[in-house]
């Protein structure tokens, strides 16, 4: 599967996109899709990232060179400590929506977008804009 991560965080002074390209794998059952890629740099270690989709909710667990398990529950704020090489940051997290659109016989691409806000230690609020795709691999 191709798997392609973009992210948008907007605070007051800044906007930065991230685009995050990468082979990965797809498992569906009735109640859940998960989604597993590594992210590969130049700057830093890898850092394997495992997505779970549910009807109310959706995770992100990050390991290596960060580490996370960020929930995302619509109209909930969640928390969850964010681990990197400079030490850890207490994360607040609001969903205001989530949309997953599977793979199908008839729709090739699954796309999962989530709109957000985070709070990091307390600090001001920034805005989220995640949008994953998943594609069948051509190749």
């Amino acid at each position: 599967m191709k798997v392609s991560l973009q992210t948008e965080i907007d605070d007051a002074h800044d906007k930065q996109q991230t685009t995050v390209e990468a082979k990965g794998e797809l498992f569906e059952t009735d109640r859940q899709t998960v989604i597993r890629f590594t992210e590969k740099s130049d700057e830093q270690s890898d850092v394997a990232t495992m997505i779970t989709i549910k009807s109310d909710q959706v995770s992100i667990k990050r390991s290596g060179a960060v580490e996370m398990n960020q929930q995302f529950r619509p109209a909930q704020i969640t928390e969850t400590i964010y681990r990197h090489q400079f030490g850890s940051i207490r994360m607040e997290t609001e969903t205001l929506d989530f949309r997953y659109k599977p793979l199908t016989s008839t729709n090739t691409t699954a796309e999962l977008a989530l709109d957000y806000s985070t709070k990091l230690d307390g600090e001001e609020e920034r805005a989220h804009k995640l949008l994953l795709t998943i594609e069948e691999d051509k190749s």
